[in-house]
């Protein structure tokens, strides 16, 4: 590999090493956590931002390529808002049709367009599994109140809904790895690993805590020491 390596991150605020403080605020950790991966002589372009879908994650990618953007490898990591609902709506209206803000399919076949495109580039696309989510916790957040609660909990069936729900773009992501033959760094499999998952997982029950950041970071870590050594292996866990 060459001694200075040029990678990209698209993504969302988790990519921007998110927490959620004790009154509810956002603050971003992303300085630190590419501070500690800079040892392995990598320069990091962070183009994630929070709150941002898959498909506002291609038309990012698309304006960087047409502005000449260079790099050896793109982080690709999208799904935690893509299988995310206007939840209000959902609060308002248990009863009605509700559509995550990607569906599926059509998170499917953007992440597919996105490395098919990388690729033409010769730029090397990394997919990140998504870390788990802790649906009791999330359905408390977005709740908001006892009678918003119960709706969001009448249109899901269950609160375990939201867990599968989020999980199943994460397989998604998977399976466009292994269709297309591309690098998997498997953070998912870190974190169920864990006895202490909820310490894990910040207030909001979807973005991770300092302890979980590092959990992350690590993964990180560790896929650049591996690949370092073997450049043909595909999945990282």
């Amino acid at each position: 590999m060459k001694e200075k390596i040029q990678a990209v991150i698209y993504g969302d605020s988790l990519m921007r090493a998110t927490v959620i403080d004790d009154t509810m605020r956002y603050h971003s950790t992303i300085g630190m956590w590419l501070a500690r991966l800079s040892r392995f002589g990598i320069e990091f372009k962070n183009r994630a931002h929070f709150g941002v879908t898959i498909e506002k994650g291609k038309t990012l990618l698309q304006k960087d390529l047409l502005k000449g953007a260079e790099y050896d490898y793109a982080v690709l990591e999208y799904g935690g808002n893509d299988c995310s609902f206007a939840w209000e709506e959902v609060a308002t209206d248990p009863a009605a049709d509700h559509q995550p803000f990607t569906t599926p399919e059509r998170f499917r076949d953007i992440c597919t367009e996105m490395v098919g495109t990388l690729k033409d580039a010769e730029i090397t696309p990394v997919l990140v599994t998504l870390p788990p989510l802790d649906a009791e916790r999330h359905l408390e957040f977005i709740g908001k109140t006892e009678q918003g609660r119960s709706n969001i909990l009448k249109w899901l069936g269950d609160a375990q809904m939201i867990y599968r729900f989020h999980e199943m773009y994460s397989n998604i992501i998977e399976k466009v790895a292994k269709q297309t033959g591309s690098i998997l760094v498997d953070v998912r499999h870190r974190f169920l690993s864990k006895h202490n998952l909820r310490d894990l997982v910040g207030l909001d029950g979807v973005h991770l805590s300092p302890a979980g950041y590092w959990v992350y970071q690590q993964a990180f870590a560790d896929f650049i020491k591996v690949h370092r050594k073997n450049p043909s292996r595909l999945v990282f866990e």
